[in-house]
């Protein structure tokens, strides 16, 4: 590591380690990993309500309390703990409803969950802009697996994120801070789950939530990124 002149950090997490290490601070440019979500971002401003509204019966949900996954249909990312997890909240809160957006090999696990749960939606694979409606029909993204850049996606959509503590989580999570855009808990079900009902009866935590997550959205942005790369450079080239 004597040998490196400069390192680029993917996010503070990075930066503690290297400095762990012995790495001098003055030799670490913290990058902060982004992709850009402005398009999330005016989607979401300018979808109608109306557009909600048919979307919503379209799927038959007449719920408030409406969690999302989006993401990879695979086993790594744990989605028979989200099922039971959402097993154990809709025994808890009667009117609890999940949509499931993505694609993969587990994809016919979802199917088959949802046949004997009317709460549970499984949509399939939506992409780009064409995810905004059915992210926003949720109050919290529930990925109680491995979480990496869909992150930013919750930031920019103001849609909090729920996981678990994991050891497989992408560098990413460093971006998440536990009560103000998002929550981690004990990795079982009942914890997960007891964190998610306390969430849709609490009006405050999810205001306090959903503005911590566009907060964030400010902070970790594509162009942020490259001003402090290009930043890390000159001051490398500089010494």
């Amino acid at each position: 590591m004597a040998n490196v002149d400069w390192w680029f950090a993917y996010t503070e997490h990075t930066r503690q380690y290297l400095r762990g290490v012995g790495v001098p601070s003055a030799r670490i440019t913290v990058v902060n990993n982004a992709i850009d979500t402005a398009e999330l971002s005016q989607a979401a401003v300018s979808l109608q309500d109306r557009e909600l509204y048919a979307l919503r019966t379209g799927l038959g949900i007449r719920s408030e309390r409406v969690g999302v996954y989006c993401g990879g249909i695979y086993p790594g990312k744990r989605l028979d703990f989200l099922i039971e997890a959402g097993d154990r909240i809709r025994s808890d809160l009667g009117d609890f409803e999940l949509v499931v957006v993505g694609d993969g090999p587990s994809a016919s696990f979802i199917v088959d969950a949802s046949v004997s749960r009317s709460w549970l939606h499984y949509v399939g694979a939506r992409f780009g802009r064409d995810r905004v409606p059915y992210l926003q029909l949720g109050k919290l993204m529930m990925m109680p697996g491995p979480v990496g850049l869909v992150i930013l996606d919750c930031f920019a959509l103001g849609i909090p994120l729920f996981t678990t503590d994991l050891a497989t989580h992408g560098p990413e999570i460093a971006y998440l801070q536990a009560g103000i855009n998002g929550v981690m808990t004990a990795n079982n079900t009942r914890a997960y789950a007891d964190a998610v009902v306390a969430y849709f009866g609490d009006p405050d935590q999810q205001a306090a939530l959903a503005g911590g997550c566009l907060e964030s959205a400010r902070r970790y942005t594509l162009e942020g990124m490259v001003d402090r790369f290009a930043d890390g450079i000159m001051r490398c080239l500089a010494t």
